[in-house]
């Protein structure tokens, strides 16, 4: 049987390296980003790409989070409490690039060559959350892309924003669980993308929408000339058009406008009810 002193020189050990542990479990995770040859969990949806044409389209990227989000890409936490940060040691936007590029190959949209047109991606709140458990860690991704198309002209001709999420289970302090969660997350929001009516339509047509131009200058009203019923004699002026004839010559450009495409739905429908509400 060991003596007393010997158990406690292997209590304080072992106290030792449990505390030295905790301490390191404390430090900030860095993380390479690197995308994954395959997204885990990735949104494939064959319906939303039903019957739809391979297109070239430029892709850029910006990084939206703020002057403040340097390499902060989330942290690890348990039962709500923090307890480190992860930091990526490599730029984000190349890894947000990569990870699209591959998510859109797959579904024919390249940017091998001239393009049909080019795609905007703004990318916020690209954060993970790792939330430790007693035996391992659910890691849960989340990103928001603001998006917009512009054709071959360089007018937009669409724009919208989608939110993406992934998670799942893996090892503690994992970077390739990082890897995994955030790749995930962005091929989520493109599916998102690719679903929005506006895109689909576009996307068959080529992106070649006309797009929206800044909007033409009323032309200026001419106004008739006056007659004179006899000399020196102004002939009598014409009545005041009314105000329903006016509204209804609004309405008419407006339509026009419309047609000619040089603005949206949503703006014609916004505009043409401020008119309506005059009467």
């Amino acid at each position: 049987m060991r003596p007393r002193w010997h158990r406690g020189i292997w209590l304080a050990a072992l106290v030792a390296c449990t505390a030295a542990q905790a301490a390191r479990n404390r430090d900030p995770l860095q993380v390479t980003l690197k995308p994954p040859a395959a997204v885990k969990g990735a949104a494939r949806n064959e319906a939303q790409r039903k019957g739809a044409a391979a297109r070239n389209l430029e892709l850029r990227v910006e990084d939206a989070r703020g002057p403040g989000a340097g390499a902060n890409i989330g942290h690890a936490s348990s039962d709500g409490e923090v307890l480190f940060a992860v930091l990526a040691d490599n730029p984000v936007t190349p890894f947000v690039q990569a990870v699209a590029q591959h998510t859109l190959a797959g579904w024919g949209l390249t940017d091998d060559g001239p393009g049909h047109g080019s795609l905007r991606l703004r990318y916020s709140g690209l954060a993970v959350d790792a939330q430790a458990h007693a035996i391992g860690t659910t890691y849960v991704g989340s990103v928001r892309l603001d998006w917009a198309l512009f054709n071959q002209a360089g007018y937009e001709v669409a724009r919208g924003s989608a939110q993406g999420g992934m998670q799942h289970y893996g090892r503690s302090r994992s970077a390739v669980n990082v890897n995994e969660a955030l790749a995930g997350a962005v091929d989520a929001a493109l599916a998102q993308v690719a679903s929005d009516p506006g895109f689909r339509k576009l996307w068959a047509d080529s992106f070649q929408s006309e797009g929206a131009p800044p909007p033409a200058a009323a032309p200026p009203v001419v106004q008739a000339p006056r007659r004179v019923q006899a000399a020196g004699k102004p002939a009598p002026t014409a009545p005041p058009e009314s105000p329903i004839a006016r509204i209804m010559q609004r309405l008419r450009q407006l339509d026009e406008l419309h047609e000619r495409k040089v603005i949206t739905q949503e703006e014609y429908d916004k505009r043409r009810a401020a008119i309506i509400d005059e009467i």
